[in-house]
């Protein structure tokens, strides 16, 4: 629902905005329903896992895959995972998503193609777990600002009774190709739209606590950093943990400053893809200090290449960080009494951005896995408030641009770069709302 056109002989207001994504009810209405489809059709169908599926279940999958895949108007491709574990499967799938959309880009289609990405829900699958492939929709969004003629649509089937209903709802989103975050809940159809968060009404409260506990992963350089200084600057005596790949000698400055501050910082050399040594690291914290109040992670890596020349090697480290040490960390924090479970994500993760596939894969993840790491809270499986914000770009820290591309997004997307007073009063603001998904 987010669109931008020039102002044609009118001032521009400099102004912030931002927003959370919502669920609509929305049936195929009549006229769509009545539209012809000239697109080539092709399905990328995320495997359920073999343990999370029911005997019906299991046979509606399957009769769905055997239609799709004898039906001469559609191509679909499996996109398997051998890995159980979570972060693992969804790289499988990333890569095998990436190859399989290569594959159209060399083919130079002349006529327009649909790719459906699709995952389907079990009763026996943990809550929310399907959800999480649906962060693959920042490949889509990256894929046609890179060809225009490609079309996407993230499908969430739900539940299925048979697979010509699972077919059915296929065919029928590929009417509505505008609607492109589709998913079935109990049989009804929803969409994802986009909405401007309330204004807060109540005062602002900082979520730091004097004396309280902090990782801030990529704290020696970028937003972490920046957060970091805004903690010692507005609380006494924090214990800030930053952690990153750099040596500590990389970080001597940021430390020195928050030391100066006031703060107790600490720099740990970490690799957030690596599960053990962050689950190391979060035991030496509880043992020496008996408690960690919050983790920010802004731990981050690009390696820009469209995607014809994008190879798996280089998606894969671009995912590892955000995807892996996403996971890493909620894992190692688990049984800790947290306030607050902060990921930095990027604007690119909602919008795609041309030369960055493999980032606005990994971005769209870490925001769909705050969605379902707040509802296991509400399940009583782990602590603390979580969120997921998609930064624009900042002026200062973070993943930076030449001025050209500075100069592009204004002119076309009418985006300048956040100032950090600015980026630090917009957390508060999402911080004091309810959503675990905001964009800035």
């Amino acid at each position: 629902g987010f669109s931008t056109r020039p102002l044609h002989g009118e001032k521009a207001q400099l102004g912030t905005v931002m927003a959370e994504p919502v669920w609509h009810a929305q049936e195929v209405s009549a006229a769509h329903a009545q539209q012809e489809t000239e697109e080539a059709h092709l399905v990328l169908l995320c495997d359920p896992p073999e343990s999370a599926s029911l005997p019906g279940e299991e046979t509606a999958w399957a009769a769905l895959l055997d239609l799709l895949q004898t039906s001469p108007q559609v191509v679909c491709h499996r996109l398997q995972a051998e890995a159980q574990r979570l972060e693992q499967r969804y790289e499988q799938y990333a890569m095998q998503a990436l190859e399989r959309i290569q594959e159209v880009l060399r083919s130079k289609p002349q006529q327009r193609v649909l790719i459906q990405i699709v995952s389907v829900d079990s009763e026996t699958e943990e809550a929310g777990y399907a959800a999480l492939w649906s962060g693959l929709a920042g490949l889509l969004r990256t894929a046609q600002l890179e060809q225009p003629k490609l079309r996407g649509q993230m499908i969430e089937l739900g539940q299925l009774s048979t697979g010509q209903e699972g077919l059915q709802r296929l065919q029928d989103n590929r009417r509505c190709l505008q609607e492109t975050d589709i998913r079935y809940r109990a049989g009804a159809r929803e969409v994802a739209h986009w909405q401007v968060c309330p204004e807060p009404t109540s005062p602002e409260t900082l979520p730091w606590k004097d004396g309280g506990v902090y990782v801030v992963t990529g704290g020696a350089g970028g937003l972490g950093q920046r957060v970091a200084q805004d903690i010692a600057a507005k609380t006494k005596h924090p214990i800030l943990i930053l952690a990153g790949r750099s040596p500590e000698s990389a970080a001597a400055e940021p430390l020195a400053q928050l030391r100066a501050q006031g703060a107790e910082a600490i720099y740990a050399q970490l690799d957030v893809t690596d599960g053990l040594a962050v689950h190391a690291l979060m035991e030496q914290i509880q043992q020496k200090y008996g408690a960690l109040n919050g983790v920010i992670h802004s731990a981050g890596v690009i390696e820009d290449q469209y995607l014809l020349k994008k190879s798996v090697a280089e998606g894969k480290r671009v995912l590892a960080p955000k995807v892996a040490g996403t996971v890493h960390l909620d894992e190692a924090t688990r049984g800790m009494k947290l306030d607050l479970f902060l990921l930095f994500s990027s604007i690119a993760g909602v919008l795609g951005n041309a030369g960055q596939a493999d980032y606005a894969m990994a971005n769209a993840f870490m925001d769909r896995y705050a969605v379902y790491r707040q509802e296991r809270v509400k399940q009583g499986i782990g602590h603390g408030r979580t969120l997921s914000l998609n930064w624009p770009l900042w002026a200062e820290g973070g993943m930076q641009v030449d001025l050209a591309t500075r100069q592009r997004m204004e002119q076309q997307l009418g985006m300048t770069p956040l100032r950090t007073t600015t980026g630090i009063a917009l957390l508060y603001q999402a911080l004091a709302g309810t959503s675990a998904r905001i964009m800035a």
